[in-house]
């Protein structure tokens, strides 16, 4: 299976089973949907940009970008349960979802998508970058090599791999990333 049918659909299911329990995983469940139906994707597989898609590159990932974003949030999250309510509360992070929804729901036909949508588009992946970045402590390669599917067994620590934005969120490792 193609490396990236597999994050979308490990991410589909996680915000699809999630949607009613958290806000984030709503807006990023309404994401993928928006993916799906969007021209500037295939909809049989709407992790692959068509055409179109790759002429308005930062508008066709946005969507699926979103959705990644906020699923790998969750899962970091799952991690330190002292954190959960964290995110419940940064509306900036929230307003940053909404803003991907509503200009992809603004812009269903690629005729009407311009150089100063596609800006939009790059500026609110950067703003996503931003909002759903974590820090991480102690992470060492044997537990990327086990998310990644690795057998090595050599250990080697590493030491901050990401900022947060707001707070240092500690946790050993992420599962599925």
């Amino acid at each position: 299976m193609d490396p990236e049918q597999e994050r979308y659909e490990c991410t589909e299911i996680f915000l699809t089973s999630n949607a009613s329990k958290s806000e984030v995983a709503r807006l990023g469940h309404e994401c993928l949907q928006l993916a799906k139906e969007f021209p500037l994707t295939d909809p049989e597989c709407p992790w692959l940009t068509n055409e179109d898609g790759v002429k308005w590159r930062s508008m066709a990932i946005l969507p699926i970008y979103a959705a990644n974003r906020a699923h790998f949030y969750l899962e970091a999250m799952t991690f330190d349960s002292g954190r959960r309510d964290f995110w419940s509360g940064d509306s900036c992070a929230f307003s940053v979802l909404e803003k991907v929804i509503k200009l992809i729901e603004d812009h269903p036909e690629v005729d009407k998508i311009n150089d100063s949508v596609e800006k939009r588009a790059a500026r609110l992946t950067a703003e996503l970058d931003k909002q759903f970045s974590i820090e991480l402590k102690d992470f060492s390669v044997e537990w990327a090599l086990e998310m990644f599917g690795s057998t090595e067994d050599d250990e080697t620590r590493m030491k901050s791999v990401a900022i947060s934005k707001r707070e240092k969120i500690t946790f050993k490792h992420l599962r599925g990333f």
